[in-house]
């Protein structure tokens, strides 16, 4: 994989840079209406996120575990904005070294303003997320 910019992208994430939660179709569900949207589990747990202007869907569907298995071929792709989340969710964002596989630089962690990384459904933090999550379409839709 190679950033889609070509060269290393900064260590440090600019304003108005998009990042990427990956979207487990289990978690992209339809609501009352019937219209599918980002649910809670997206946003539980120890958050994850690629960079978006310096990845490709390529880049996504390439990625392999440690077990050489292609891990989110099926996967869908939302985008929330750097400023977006700091503003409204209070988080820090760090940009981190994937252990796992994906290119220098692109893997960021979300850290909750009290320092603590796993994010559980009582946190404001997931509504937040949630609710940026849904305002835009996703890039990709996840599949069964």
């Amino acid at each position: 994989m190679a950033a889609s910019h070509g060269g290393l992208p900064p260590t440090q994430l600019a304003g108005g840079e998009n990042l990427w939660r990956l979207i487990h179709y289990s978690w992209w569900q339809p609501n009352a209406n019937g219209v599918y949207i980002i649910r809670d589990r997206a946003f539980i747990g120890n958050i994850s996120l690629v960079r978006g202007d310096y990845l490709t869907t390529d880049d996504v569907d390439q990625y392999v575990d440690t077990h050489g298995n292609k891990r989110f071929l099926k996967v869908g792709i939302a985008v929330l904005e750097v400023n977006e989340i700091r503003t409204r969710t209070g988080a820090s964002l760090n940009v981190t070294s994937d252990p796992f596989g994906w290119p220098p630089y692109t893997h960021v962690e979300l850290i909750r303003r009290t320092g603590g990384k796993a994010l559980r459904a009582t946190h404001p933090e997931v509504s937040e997320l949630i609710n940026i999550a849904n305002a835009s379409p996703l890039l990709r839709k996840p599949k069964p």
